[in-house]
């Protein structure tokens, strides 16, 4: 799909950048985006602004304006949500314009209403050298500190910190002091982040090192860590061929376990390159040595003609790290930005793939703010938005593309996607799995534990292993495709304890087709990759004579009475959805063999996967397009027993009585739903499901 517009403007001065983006850890549907909005391009004259989404980035409103009483302005946006449901805009006012000389202090904004509207702001920190502060949350429900807000920012060279213990309503340092206990005094540009168990880890810059400190009290009191980097080169005022002012600003996030990976744009090749480090232990030891590791390695580095900066990164839930920088260059024959993102499956040791991001590049020349008035630098934002959820990755940039800087988005989602199969040739039961499975023995989901004997790669890269907690790796990693027998791909069959995403590299070129025990698409099911000449297989015959309702995903297939492709069954079916076979002229009940006779595009259908348990175990049922009851005679095992979902296709809206009623007031699109409670769907509830 094509990149999203966040923000419509028509006036030159409205110009838009230095981002923010932050989705409810609760909902994942509920996104703010804030930026500073320009009122007067040369004489360097905004405010902050922002806007809101209800649907996963797919549409977005502007906020009401934020109150500004007896000021001029704020500035440098930085957003966080807690565990309620609240959003927090923490912001730097200003009383004169230009605005650097002048600030007032840190103040922090409270929106109950998803971004909607802001309260009046709360000064909580008074003085002129405050500068580049940074706001987190800590939503996470295995936290002992869940609910709390962290903010930190600069005075000048010292490193300030604030917390809230009550959302919002009051603030505080370290211990029970002020908010604004000083944490560090060498600090440039602290970022915040909140690791899974409560623990908060800020990194800054320091002269030419990356330095971070750690709580493991909720904010209570902080512990230097181990340097991620020293030697760095920082980047000059100006990159080559460029007029808008850049910094080396590091940016971190916490992944799963103790680890925490740190990022920063470096000129030690002389060329803006963005370079990462890797710690397992919270901090304590480094695994990529003094001064980092480049996130995309060589030959993939950006040329002579190439400067990457301004990097964000962040773990998704599943901990997948995403890191989305600036690509300055030659593009051909003009200099240009784009959005570029590179993306670790192995917790930030290795950045195995990357992308663009933008459809178009963009001119930084176009509509570009003075820098503190001067003309000779101009303004595109010190940094710019990045955050994730179960849906994906969502980068936050300023974009020109109109003729105004306005903001822009897009939803990188990606739904990996495995089938394991009980028997060879895709044969007997089967489960799918979206993402690291680290125990098919799991007491929710345990029956393919050393069960598995075929492998369709449906998406993504995969990497295998014999034991739980991917231990024993086989030393195999399948791209998409269909693998009919596992010991030819070097997997011991009827072994694998544990399976792990390694990379994201599209969709398998294979037919596919599904087919359906009832009609309607109830009951039973059964998926076919290729030709298939007899379902009455000893290993594998319960479809025989037994097809109500079909779906092609992709190719087109003839279909047949007899085993061996003998006796049509009607005529050959391509791309779509069938839900009685009898209306497409085939016999109902008497199908035993098929095949493809050619390969086409999946059908663009709505296509949803209703799991029984939570994180996609259990037993599992397709849904396309509707479901007016769950509790069907011929199919009605998920009624009030759905607790994860995943969205293949299409916009859903979900209720829990049958016939589309009691709608829970969720809509969800394209994306992984491990726990239904957290996008507002009761748990073992659900009746009825459509395409919205």
């Amino acid at each position: 799909m094509s990149n999203i517009q966040v923000t419509h403007d028509t006036d030159l001065n409205n110009a838009r950048s230095e981002s923010s983006i932050a989705i409810n850890p609760q909902n994942p549907q509920q996104i703010v985006a804030g930026s500073k909005k320009f009122k007067n391009i040369t004489s360097y004259d905004f405010t902050l602004a922002t806007a809101w989404s209800s649907d996963g980035g797919m549409t977005w409103t502007e906020s009401a304006e934020i109150p500004i009483p007896g000021w001029e302005g704020i500035s440098d946006p930085a957003l966080a949500w807690d565990d309620s449901g609240n959003v927090y805009l923490a912001a730097l006012p200003f009383s004169k314009v230009p605005a650097e000389p002048n600030r007032v202090g840190i103040a922090v904004y409270k929106s109950t209403d998803g971004g909607k509207t802001w309260s009046k702001p709360n000064l909580i920190h008074a003085s002129g050298g405050d500068d580049k502060q940074w706001a987190a949350g800590d939503g996470n429900p295995a936290s002992p500190f869940r609910g709390r807000i962290y903010a930190a920012w600069d005075d000048g060279s010292s490193m300030r910190f604030a917390r809230t213990l009550d959302h919002g309503n009051t603030w505080i340092g370290t211990g029970a002091g002020p908010a604004g206990s000083i944490l560090a005094n060498d600090s440039f540009a602290p970022e915040i982040n909140v690791a899974a168990d409560g623990s908060v880890y800020i990194v800054w810059a320091a002269g030419n090192e990356i330095k971070m400190i750690v709580s493991t009290d909720g904010g209570n009191s902080f512990h230097p860590a181990a340097s991620p980097a020293k030697g760095v080169t920082t980047l000059p005022a100006l990159l080559p061929n460029g007029s808008f002012r850049v910094h080396t600003l590091p940016t971190a996030c916490a992944g799963t376990g103790k680890s925490v990976v740190v990022a920063w744009a470096d000129y030690r090749e002389g060329l803006s390159r963005i370079y990462h480090a890797l710690s397992n232990d919270g901090g304590a030891s480094w695994t990529t040595g003094l001064s980092g590791q480049p996130v995309i390695p060589d030959p993939a580095a950006p040329t002579a003609n190439q400067h990457h900066f301004h990097p964000q990164i962040v773990s998704d839930p599943n901990g997948v790290i995403g890191c989305a920088f600036y690509e300055f260059g030659l593009k051909p024959n003009a200099y240009l930005i784009d959005v570029i993102m590179a993306r670790s499956f192995d917790g930030g040791a290795t950045f195995s793939e990357h992308f663009t991001v933008t459809d178009q590049p963009w001119n930084p020349t176009v509509d570009a703010p003075w820098s503190n008035g001067n003309p000779n630098v101009t303004f595109i934002g010190d940094y710019f938005g990045l955050d994730a959820s179960s849906e994906g990755f969502y980068p936050l940039w300023t974009d020109t593309r109109t003729g105004i800087q306005e903001l822009w988005t897009e939803r990188k989602y990606y739904l990996q996607q495995a089938v394991l199969f009980e028997h060879a040739k895709f044969h007997g039961a089967h489960k799918h799995v979206f993402g690291a499975e680290p125990n098919l023995n799991a007491d929710d989901d345990g029956s393919f534990n050393d069960l598995v004997s075929s492998i369709v790669v449906l998406d993504g890269k995969w990497e295998f292993f014999r034991d739980a907690g991917f231990k024993g790796s086989y030393g195999t990693v399948l791209d998409p495709g269909i693998y009919p027998w596992v010991e030819s791909v070097n997997i011991k069959d009827n072994d694998m304890s544990s399976l792990q995403l390694t990379g994201s590299v599209g969709l398998a070129s294979t037919p596919h087709v599904i087919l359906f025990e009832h009609a309607n698409f109830h009951g039973a099911h059964k998926h076919v990759f290729g030709a298939e000449s007899n379902l009455k297989a000893e290993d594998d015959d319960f479809f025989w004579d037994r097809v109500s309702s079909i779906v092609v995903l992709a190719g087109t297939w003839e279909f047949f009475r007899e085993p061996g492709f003998n006796g049509h069954n009607g005529p050959g079916l391509g791309p779509g959805i069938y839900p009685w076979v009898e209306s497409v002229g085939m016999h109902n009940d008497d199908m035993a063999s098929l095949r493809p006779t050619s390969f086409e595009k999946l059908a663009s259908v709505p296509h949803v996967i209703l799991f029984e348990h939570a994180n996609f175990h259990g037993a599992h049922k397709h849904v396309f397009g509707v479901e007016s009851n769950l509790n069907a005679g011929d199919d009605d095992f998920f009624n009030d027993l759905v607790s994860s979902i995943v969205v293949l296709s299409g916009t859903w809206e979900f209720f829990r009585d049958a016939g589309f009623n009691g709608s829970y007031g969720t809509v969800l699109g394209p994306g992984r739903y491990p726990w239904v409670e957290a996008v507002n769907i009761k748990d073992n509830d659900m009746s009825s499901l459509r395409s919205a």
